[in-house]
């Protein structure tokens, strides 16, 4: 059986964008090195670490009531320790940042629902390139996992873009996404167009277009 890669859509996203219109596509491919797959499946692990240092890092501010940590904070904290792109754990920790936002902005709007901060350790976590580090060429996407270190490569499947947005490559069923995706298969979600460091904070947008 063909293992099969896909860019797949995502269902809800943390914030409106009133920059961009946004929109979901999904690409096939098949054909995947089990390597490539285990790669990838190592780098979500890998991702997980960061989004679990982070999380300590704020708990402990937290505790001590002292100054919560910025995306410089995290940055520092985060430099040089993971097995993957360095901007690949800055989105991580920028995700996370962004979490945090939500969640204290919904305690004080809707204290009802009882809005924890992140607390819960993630054995994966989303692996994320944003558009500066996505290498397409005219037959394979290129990924790259950080110096010292084999990049991913992909077939590129028909349609792709030349210039994606950024790259998301989301852990498989059974870890918070949906049902219909199998452990043995890799997903990848993409952005297209306009798109920012700062956009890219939340992992759950898969296509942006226009702006």
């Amino acid at each position: 059986m063909k293992a099969c890669f896909c860019l797949c859509r995502v269902s809800f996203f943390l914030r409106y964008n009133k920059d961009a219109m946004i929109v979901s596509r999904i690409y096939p491919i098949t054909n995947i090195r089990p390597s490539t797959r285990r790669a990838i499946r190592e780098g979500q692990m890998e991702a997980g670490r960061v989004w679990n240092t982070c999380c300590a890092i704020h708990r402990e501010a937290r505790k001590a009531e002292t100054k919560w940590p910025n995306r410089g904070d995290l940055q520092v904290a985060t430099k040089g320790g993971f097995a993957i792109h360095s901007q690949s754990v800055q989105m991580v920790a920028h995700a996370f940042l962004a979490n945090i936002d939500t969640t204290q902005q919904l305690r004080k709007t809707h204290p009802q629902m009882g809005m924890r901060y992140p607390w819960k350790e993630k054995r994966f976590y989303p692996l994320m390139w944003p558009a500066q580090a996505v290498h397409v060429e005219a037959t394979r996407i290129v990924l790259p996992m950080g110096r010292g270190r084999k990049s991913l490569v992909i077939p590129r499947p028909e349609g792709f873009p030349d210039d994606p947005g950024g790259l998301t490559a989301p852990p498989p069923k059974g870890r918070g996404f949906p049902e219909h995706r199998s452990r043995d298969m890799v997903h990848l979600r993409l952005r297209v167009g306009f798109a920012r460091l700062w956009d890219l904070a939340i992992p759950a947008l898969s296509v942006r277009v226009g702006a």
